[in-house]
């Protein structure tokens, strides 16, 4: 099974294997989204590895990945084309983690949460996705889904509207598909005590999605309440 995947989430392999330690099957089934059977699964992994000369002795090989160490292990990587695109996106996502922890949010040029391809790509969501799914246990915080592909790091002020805001995990939540879905069009929010509140678009059969649910909080970075106000004034219509 052969299939081009873009610079970042090439990095989200690298990353995944080198430091993390993942094995084939588990970066082709949660990063790569494929199937990844018992027996003869990660072969899409080993297609991205290898190309980059990456055998099966460096696993969790770098407890902290720089280019530099990339060139010195692995050569071949700087004759790919694609190499000063993975060695920016490796500065960009090292300084993402590392402002997470100082739980600094702020990039001073905040252009560079965006790079452009084709279109606008997002940069540091995968690190940010993480570290929210982490706080949430990895369950959606409304009904307690526990499937990880179909969980998302949901922001509350949207990411085109708060610049400043995009990686504070402060603005996002981790939700299910669908009730990220409906947290994103409107039809529900939360009050400053995260009490669900539903908008005049939430009928009996939107409501009936949250039967018996209510919002679990994180461990950790629990919504901030300026945040969620801007929500369900500007998102809900909720006075």
């Amino acid at each position: 099974m052969k299939k081009d995947f873009d610079t970042d989430v090439e990095l989200d392999v690298l990353k995944a294997f080198l430091v993390e330690g993942k094995s084939h099957r588990e970066i082709q089934r949660d990063i790569l989204g494929f199937p990844a059977p018992a027996r003869g699964g990660g072969f899409v992994t080993m297609n991205i590895l290898h190309k980059y000369g990456i055998s099966g002795q460096y696993k969790a090989k770098f407890k902290n990945l720089s280019s530099n160490e990339l060139l010195k292990y692995f050569p071949e990587i700087n004759t790919h084309k694609n190499f000063h695109e993975l060695e920016k996106a490796i500065k960009y996502r090292n300084d993402a983690i590392d402002k997470l922890q100082k739980q600094d949010y702020v990039f001073e040029d905040a252009n560079t949460t965006e790079k452009n391809v084709n279109r606008k790509q997002r940069l540091y969501q995968s690190v940010l996705r993480e570290r929210v799914l982490s706080n949430y246990q990895h369950r959606c915080a409304i009904c307690g889904l526990d499937k990880k592909d179909l969980l998302v790091c949901s922001h509350i002020k949207p990411w085109s509207e708060d610049k400043l805001n995009r990686l504070n995990p402060k603005n996002a939540i981790c939700l299910c598909v669908l009730h990220d879905k409906l947290f994103d069009k409107g039809y529900f929010s939360l009050d400053n005590d995260y009490n669900l509140l539903f908008s005049d678009k939430s009928d009996l059969k939107i409501k009936k999605f949250f039967s018996a649910c209510q919002f679990s909080k994180p461990i950790k970075e629990a919504p901030d309440t300026t945040l969620l106000a801007y929500h369900r004034s500007e998102i809900c219509g909720i006075e």
